[in-house]
């Protein structure tokens, strides 16, 4: 499955969850990556959403990054009127500033296409198996040392 129809954050909670975490299970993301896609699509979501914008919800991957993009479904309602063409100046204070804040503190670019209605999310993903490695190593460490600890 590679894209979802959304209607609202409430409804079709369940629905994003799963899709995210088939995505992360499909590209074998860490867990750590897992939470912090969800949490940035639900605040994109909640964000649209407080425009009354029902959307599409798809990703595509390169081995360099994962995009989720939210394609807003109704033609006539565009949040060009509402975003900061400059997503890197922020006022969190603003109306859903908020959300843009959190949304880019947990994701490596956000991007929107003015023209098809879409806002993208992007997640840098090239060095994941170094996280991946990272975490083996750990945890064999770590194993290791009770094992260890046990048969002195």
């Amino acid at each position: 499955m590679n894209k979802i129809s959304i209607s609202s954050l409430n409804s079709d909670f369940n629905k994003i969850e799963s899709f995210v975490e088939e995505v992360c299970d499909k590209l074998n993301l860490h867990e750590k990556f897992h939470g912090n896609i969800l949490i940035a699509i639900t605040e994109v979501i909640n964000y649209v959403e407080s425009y009354n914008q029902a959307g599409e919800l798809s990703f595509h991957s390169s081995p360099e990054e994962v995009i989720f993009d939210y394609k807003i479904k109704s033609k006539s309602a565009s949040l060009n009127n509402v975003l900061n063409p400059d997503f890197n100046v922020v006022d969190i204070f603003s109306e859903g500033g908020k959300g843009i804040f959190m949304i880019m503190s947990l994701c490596d670019d956000m991007r929107y296409d003015y023209e098809n209605n879409i806002l993208s999310i992007v997640f840098k993903i090239r060095n994941i198996g170094n996280v991946i490695t990272d975490h083996r190593k750990q945890y064999l460490k770590n194993y290791l040392g009770k094992t260890v600890g046990k048969l002195r």
